[in-house]
């Protein structure tokens, strides 16, 4: 209709490549238009409203920002099916990434999403299929090529962790060569270009929490982590939800074996409370 509209209004006396240039602009203004209203709907946590928004656009971006929505929906535990949703998420973005192979938030939902897809997989057949080794290839890729995206940094220092929670200490090092002292050291490097985000404190605090052996070893910086994360005002749903649960894990401090269960669960994708 609206470009009916336009030919009624004048156009018809128009070149022919000129209406079709006209037809092709109004169409990229479509689309521009529902995309930023996919990125809205997944700020306000309608995430599957987004996702079916975006994923219809058939554009490298959207098809992106229907991955970045699903993998949201996944890290708050509110995927009614955490391993089917993951892959999706990750088909998403791969499919993205045959469109526009430079496009980075694609590059970022490949990496994000197959960490989601490794961690929800058993450990045994995790290590049979060299996960743990791909997953660490794979987020070492994006850090070469966005050197100045400190997010490959958390991401990075989030797979030492979570080897570690895996494997333990000794097998972690030997088998992969990840221990918490990398872990540690990549977060503090991404925080010290954005010490306010949300979803770096949190993953980061959970992650020292659910070191069973060195949990007590790190309750200065988890409550720091926490602290902080709690004082932050939410910048859209994800934030809002996250610092939600860092207010949770402070009010149980004085029962560890209730804080590790609850950052335990929200590491594997478990639904934690309603908001």
């Amino acid at each position: 209709m609206l470009v009916w509209g336009l030919i009624q209004a004048g156009a018809v006396n128009a070149q022919p490549s000129s209406v079709s240039e006209d037809i092709e602009t109004n169409q990229d203004l479509v689309v521009q238009t529902e995309f930023l209203r996919a990125q809205d709907l997944m700020r306000q946590g309608q995430y599957e409203q987004a996702y079916n928004l975006a994923e219809s656009l058939r554009t490298a971006e959207g098809y992106a920002l229907a991955a970045e929505s699903l993998a949201r929906s996944v890290m708050l535990g509110e995927a009614k099916r955490l391993k089917k949703t993951s892959r999706l998420a990750r088909e998403k973005a791969l499919r993205a990434l045959e469109l526009d192979p430079s496009l980075q938030n694609a590059r970022l939902q490949y990496v994000v999403t197959d960490g989601f897809v490794a961690r929800l997989t058993g450990n045994v057949s995790a290590w049979m299929k060299k996960l743990p080794q791909k997953s660490f290839e794979k987020i070492e890729n994006y850090r070469a090529d966005f050197p100045d995206d400190v997010r490959g940094d958390a991401l990075l220092g989030a797979w030492h962790l979570a080897v570690v929670r895996k494997a333990g200490n000794e097998n972690a090092e030997d088998w992969f060569g990840a221990n918490v002292r990398e872990g540690q050291r990549l977060h503090q490097k991404a925080f010290s270009v954005t010490p306010d985000d949300p979803v770096v404190l949190l993953n980061y605090a959970f992650a020292l929490i659910a070191l069973d052996s060195d949990a007590s070893s790190h309750q200065e910086d988890i409550s720091s982590l926490l602290t902080h994360c709690a004082s932050l005002s939410p910048r859209d749903d994800l934030d809002d939800k996250l610092i939600a649960h860092a207010k949770k894990a402070l009010e149980l401090r004085e029962d560890p074996d209730a804080m590790r269960l609850y950052a335990e669960g929200f590491l594997d994708g478990q639904p934690l409370f309603e908001f």
